[in-house]
């Protein structure tokens, strides 16, 4: 979609490439539209398939980076919003980027206003943070090569969120 509206340029044997940043405004003003529970099932779609990749394609100086920024992601604790986002958006950008895919890489720094509006919500009473727990698990998973496994584990990992908008949609 982004190759065909002029966004993004593929080159075989090369990579993804940037080509514009003109006409993402329809598209961003689209999705903050769409409202949190769509922004979420997209993040979860980027997640997955980023993580399922990653299993396949990491090697253990990915795995110890994982873990470093985990370790500086911390617990939240009431601290900084805007840091604490900025620490959470950093380790999932760099599982997004141990998948090696360019284009989800590109799709999730397009998209990286809105994914960290959605870790926002989360620091919100209304929405469950996951935990370092959570978090560790998708390392464990990617770090186990299976990708299954790592599906499991972001779907594991998103689903209190998901629930938790469900059930403020039928309240």
């Amino acid at each position: 979609m982004l190759v065909s509206q002029g966004i993004l340029e593929t080159r075989q044997g090369s990579g993804t490439y940037l080509r514009s940043t003109s006409g993402t405004a329809l598209p961003l003003a689209t999705a903050r539209r769409a409202g949190l529970r769509e922004q979420f099932e997209a993040r979860l779609a980027l997640d997955v398939e980023a993580a399922r990749l990653a299993a396949l394609r990491c090697s253990p100086a990915d795995i110890d980076r994982l873990r470093r920024l985990l370790a500086e992601r911390g617990d939240h604790g009431g601290g900084d919003k805007a840091a604490f986002v900025a620490r959470d958006f950093a380790f999932h950008r760099a599982v997004i980027e141990t998948s090696r895919n360019h284009v989800l890489i590109g799709l999730y720094e397009f998209s990286s206003e809105l994914i960290a509006q959605t870790i926002a919500a989360t620091l919100d009473d209304d929405l469950p943070e996951p935990d370092m727990a959570a978090h560790s698990a998708i390392i464990d998973a990617i770090e186990s090569g299976v990708s299954d496994r790592a599906d499991a584990a972001v779907r594991c990992f998103m689903a209190p969120v998901l629930a938790a908008l469900d059930k403020a949609l039928t309240s």
